[in-house]
């Protein structure tokens, strides 16, 4: 047999509700290929997991998938999951427009003593590394204050130092590149880092769990463009 369980939905909206299924095969986390992520699923994979035991053909009109069990049961990985994800919508804005704001300021500065010309490199390219060093905040997980001063120095840093290392166009490029392909890799190996960055598609807020949200997919696709231009 299988037995499905469902929280009842809460009157506070935009909260994850608990979930747990027993019978053969589900011994472990649940997850599916609609989350890809330990301890998490989508109400939607309900039904194509219900077909699936029954040996009923998923209908293609259905955007779940089979929930199944992965692993052994880490009760501490998804409670800290879900406070990670809890966190990013309320924390993005901070977060980027406080860096932005000091970005700002520092080329006010850079035009103020004559320099303004290395001002807007630097501003530039601390922009195209941002989504970068958010992707590295994903990894870490810090507070909001060491990710806001990781998002305000780190990304500036990369940039200075690509632009000493290289210079003019070629530091566009290879910024570009290295931040394009880190995307890159991390949604083939199934975004584990991307959904839980403060570019990402914010699964907290009900959005896909994997993959490039709106944001992001129209960020990277001019660095793309602006990467490849800077490199040839």
């Amino acid at each position: 047999g299988l037995l499905i369980a469902i929280e009842r939905p809460p009157p506070a909206r935009n909260r994850a509700l608990a979930i747990g299924i027993a019978g053969r095969g589900f011994d472990g986390n649940l997850t599916s290929d609609s989350t890809r992520l330990d301890g998490y699923v989508l109400s939607t994979d309900v039904a194509p997991t219900i077909l699936e035991r029954l040996g009923v053909s998923v209908p293609s009109q259905m955007s779940g998938q089979p929930i199944r069990a992965e692993g052994s049961i880490d009760p501490g990985a998804v409670t800290r999951l879900g406070d990670r994800m809890a966190v990013i919508s309320g924390r993005r804005g901070p977060v980027i427009g406080l860096s932005l704001l000091a970005w700002i300021v520092a080329l006010g500065a850079a035009i103020a003593l004559a320099r303004p010309r290395s001002g807007v490199r630097l501003l530039g390219l601390s922009v195209v590394y941002l989504p970068l060093v958010l992707l590295a905040g994903a990894a870490v997980e810090p507070g909001e204050t060491a990710e806001t001063l990781l998002a305000m120095l780190g990304a500036p840093l990369l940039a200075a130092l690509t632009l000493v290392a290289l210079g003019g166009y070629r530091a566009l490029a290879v910024a570009s590149g290295l931040t394009v392909l880190a995307y890159a890799v991390d949604v083939v190996a199934g975004s584990p880092l991307t959904s839980l960055s403060l570019l990402g598609p914010n699964p907290g807020l009900g959005v896909r769990f994997y993959g490039i949200g709106n944001e992001l997919e129209a960020l990277l696709a001019v660095l793309v463009v602006a990467g490849t231009g800077a490199g040839l």
